[in-house]
């Protein structure tokens, strides 16, 4: 951190500087110089100054047209002024006041009250859990779907008792899941209370309720999850056998391989648009679809085979003692029978299909990561040559076998801040990825580059106040041109007030950032929300 301190104290000391050489500096400047210095300064582990910052913020309007004078602005900042740019700034990291994060279990939390969403939130993080927002019942049931939480805590009390109707579209969903609901609301009316059990909440909580109290009913919740998937190995919407179980038999077949020198293949299949058919026709659609699927390709496959639901829309074939080629094959056949089959949905006929990606494994020495790095290439070649197809890594050029490209973007007009975020992310890997990042100063700099035009997969970090182009005017346009599955955006933001971050998430933010945050918490993020793109 001492690097970034020193650079940002510098980049202070040379505004000031500038300011000095002019007759006056406007109260927006003033205000979105104070706005980066609290964000920037408490994220590099200068929280007097960030607190600083924050105080003399509260005094200003970002609307006002006021024009400070010299005497003006070096009264108001005499504080700023003393601090010697040549010292070594005394750093208190961010990070040593954060309780360390333990593991990677992952909360949805769906609540309209944007204090209680926050405060929660905060406290949730701080024992150790990654925790989705979202503050409306349609939000919170795409999110539910397609990142799989490990908990839910839902306030019944959204508008137009949209957290009932929520529960009721969540209930068999999350109980195939084996996924805990914790209930949240002021009401303590008998009949509330008992609907909700009905529809599957394993805890109901009244509310005002103390928050530690609230954690601790979310942790017994969690440790009655991790014991049912203990003795679960089977997936129960779709009859395939789960992740968990995948991670033993892999290790198994490896120390069969290992004897008895017989290869096996292994597969991964993903349904084709799938995301399409859910938002289309709904989630019981989709669940249909993934349900024919996985009846099909158990009816089809070898006794000795093994089917595994490994996540969403993705499974994965082992296939013992059977060589590539055959299995790409079998797979080929696969295909063209389930593009056969009819789904009747609201009166709509509409047929799937599928990609594959195979990988012949006959080195016993080869690790798991290795081959499935490798079905997955094989698998993307598929995508891109018009889905539908399964493509064997053995038989794929050279040239097929470069790693996707995963483009990462950064917009802020704080230097100090693009650098901070480019060193962190160049620092951080993606399973079958190569990461592309770009930093740009300011909207309309993003805009006029066509490197976000070039197709694939990209994550923006998104700073909210900017001169010129605000970060809200970006998000607004990127939602506009461009489908969401291809891009995810985190706001990042030192104004905490409601309509901020309400606004932020109404438009299309996947998740949003307070400024100061630590290195960790930024990274925990970034990482959670890619899996919604390159998984």
């Amino acid at each position: 951190m001492k690097k970034y301190q020193e650079i940002f104290v510098k980049k202070m000391a040379t505004t000031f500087q500038q300011w000095k050489s002019q007759p006056f500096v406007t109260e927006k400047e003033l205000y979105r110089f104070l706005h980066s210095l609290k964000g920037t300064a408490g994220s590099i582990g200068l929280e007097e100054l960030s607190i600083l910052a924050a105080v003399k913020l509260d005094q200003l309007d970002e609307e006002k047209e006021k024009q400070w004078s010299k005497e003006e602005w070096q009264l108001f900042l005499a504080e700023l002024l003393t601090i010697d740019n040549t010292a070594e700034p005394e750093a208190v990291p961010v990070e040593a006041k954060m309780e360390k994060k333990t593991s990677n279990e992952v909360v949805l939390f769906i609540e309209s009250h944007i204090e209680r969403l926050t405060v929660l939130r905060r406290e949730m993080e701080r024992k150790g859990w990654d925790v989705l927002a979202a503050m409306t019942a349609e939000k919170g049931l795409s999110t539910f779907v397609n990142k799989h939480p490990d908990l839910l805590l839902i306030d019944l009390d959204l508008p137009k008792n949209s957290g009932m109707e929520l529960l009721e579209k969540m209930k068999e969903t999350a109980g195939n899941r084996l996924t805990p609901i914790i209930a949240i609301s002021s009401s303590r009316e008998k009949e509330m209370r008992t609907r909700a059990y009905e529809l599957g909440v394993l805890d109901y909580i009244e509310m005002p309720t103390d928050s530690d109290e609230i954690l601790i009913r979310i942790k017994n919740k969690m440790n009655y999850r991790d014991l049912m998937r203990e003795v679960v190995l089977v997936d129960e919407l779709t009859g395939a056998f789960n992740r968990k179980f995948f991670n033993v038999e892999i290790k198994r077949q490896l120390d069969i391989l290992k004897e008895s020198h017989s290869p096996f293949s292994l597969a991964i299949l993903d349904l084709d648009h799938f995301k399409k058919i859910n938002d289309t026709y709904g989630h019981t659609a989709g669940d249909d679809v993934l349900k024919e699927f996985s009846r099909m390709v158990r009816s089809r496959i070898h006794q000795d085979d093994f089917f595994i639901r490994f996540g969403g829309e993705e499974f994965v074939l082992l296939m013992p003692g059977c060589t590539g080629e055959k299995a790409k094959k079998i797979i080929q056949s696969m295909i063209k029978e389930f593009m056969q089959h009819e789904f009747v949905f609201e009166d709509h006929i509409i047929s799937c299909s599928f990609s594959g990606g195979v990988v012949e494994v006959n080195h016993a020495e080869e690790r798991p990561g290795d081959f499935l790095k490798k079905a997955d290439l094989a698998l993307y070649s598929s995508k891109i040559n018009g889905r539908g197809k399964v493509m064997n890594y053995q038989d794929m050029n050279p040239s097929d076998n470069n790693e996707k490209r995963l483009h990462i973007g950064i917009i802020d007009d704080d230097a100090v801040m693009r650098q901070i975020l480019e060193d962190q992310l160049h620092r951080m890997s993606f399973r079958g990825y190569q990461t592309d990042i770009r930093s740009f100063r300011e909207g309309e700099a993003f805009f006029k580059d066509d490197w976000y035009k070039q197709g694939g997969k990209y994550i923006i970090l998104l700073d909210g106040v900017m001169p010129r182009m605000d970060g809200m005017e970006v998000l607004q346009r990127l939602r506009k041109e461009f489908p969401e599955e291809d891009f995810v955006i985190i706001m990042l933001t030192g104004r905490k007030s409601e309509k901020d971050i309400v606004k932020g998430l109404e438009l299309g933010a996947d998740d949003y950032l307070t400024k100061p945050f630590s290195i960790k918490e930024l990274e925990a993020r970034v990482r959670r929300l890619a899996t919604k793109i390159v998984n």
